[in-house]
């Protein structure tokens, strides 16, 4: 029988969810094991030993045994190098939230195929009876979307998927409850396709709405073609944004001026400063704040740009709250194409 609720993870912390969630520590579902875990369509026999860890069998054989990395801006050493980030930092860094549908028919299956023989990891497996396998901690960047994993979290839908070939699929129970079968378009192609159990609709309803909860940076759309019309085509043929960190600033004094408001005496402590570049604020070392930096100026001149070492001054766009004390986190981002 399916729990009404459960414990769901990020950044080590623990919280009660009003959706049918799993973890790892009930489940013996860890993506952050180095090594095969058996699951009943698996034995993990084929893994190859590597020291006491495993490698996933493939093919081909894959020469690495971490399934996971730590996301790129949440590698600092008071978070283990990214290993254990704080909640609040997690919120801060999460803003994509990416569907998955690989052809697996049950969450099991699923979890074999990533951990034991492709190496990979996804945050949530949503199982046929509506149950939600949690497999690693949300402040982790899992393997599942390519340039996609950096801020983002992942959920695999279990479905057989292609309705033409295998019509009768779930016809005998084995596989799952029986599916209605529902023509839809993807990338411009017209095919028949299971739909998802009710069960698994309303899991997954549940679970989007603890997240929007928990991690606010998460937008509450969805990929659209036009105003109102859903997007069908794959991540490869949608830009993302990628983010580089370029400097540190060390807020040394603040400034009241009229008409403009609270300006930042700064001093750059490493890399550069660029006008109009994001920034994220932190307040004893939690980000209380991410928004653009509207003006930068050396002396009463306004400037392109300032480098470590010297000071300058700084305002953010639409922001009043800030302190002597307080670190300036700067970062520009980029479109590109995502490739999967």
């Amino acid at each position: 029988m399916v729990r009404p609720n459960g414990v769901l993870i990020i950044g080590g912390q623990e919280f009660n969810v009003n959706a049918p969630v799993v973890n790892w520590h009930e489940s013996g579902w860890n993506a952050m094991s180095e090594r095969c875990i058996p699951t009943k369509n698996d034995d993990a026999r084929k893994c190859v030993d590597a020291g006491g860890k495993q490698y996933p069998y493939g093919p081909p054989p894959l020469p690495y045994t971490q399934r996971f990395s730590t996301r790129p801006n949440l590698r600092a050493e008071k978070w283990r190098g990214g290993l254990a980030p704080s909640y609040e930092a997690v919120k801060a860094s999460v803003k994509q939230f990416v569907i998955h549908h690989d052809g697996c028919t049950s969450a099991d299956m699923c979890f074999s195929v990533l951990q034991n023989e492709r190496g990979l990891s996804c945050h949530f497996l949503l199982d046929n009876d509506g149950t939600i396998y949690q497999t690693i901690d949300l402040g982790l960047m899992a393997y599942h979307a390519s340039d996609w994993n950096l801020y983002s979290i992942g959920v695999e839908l279990c479905n057989r998927g292609d309705a033409f070939n295998v019509p009768n699929f779930y016809d005998n129970g084995r596989a799952g409850p029986k599916r209605n079968i529902t023509p839809c378009k993807i990338n411009g192609n017209t095919m028949k396709a299971f739909d998802y159990t009710p069960a698994q609709i309303d899991s997954f309803s549940r679970l989007c709405r603890e997240l929007l909860r928990l991690l606010p940076n998460l937008p509450a759309e969805y990929p659209q073609s036009s105003p109102g019309e859903a997007l069908w085509d794959t991540l490869r043929d949608a830009p993302i944004k990628r983010e580089s960190f370029i400097g540190y600033a060390q807020i040394l004094e603040v400034f009241k001026i009229t008409k403009v408001g609270n300006v930042a005496g700064c001093k750059v402590t490493e890399g550069v400063v660029k006008r109009g570049c994001g920034v994220r604020l932190l307040r004893d070392n939690v980000v209380i704040h991410q928004g653009t930096l509207s003006t930068l100026k050396r002396f009463k001149d306004e400037v392109r740009e300032v480098k470590a070492g010297l000071e300058c001054g700084m305002a953010f766009e639409n922001y009043q709250d800030i302190r002597q004390g307080d670190q300036i986190e700067c970062y520009v981002v980029e479109e590109v194409a995502a490739t999967l």
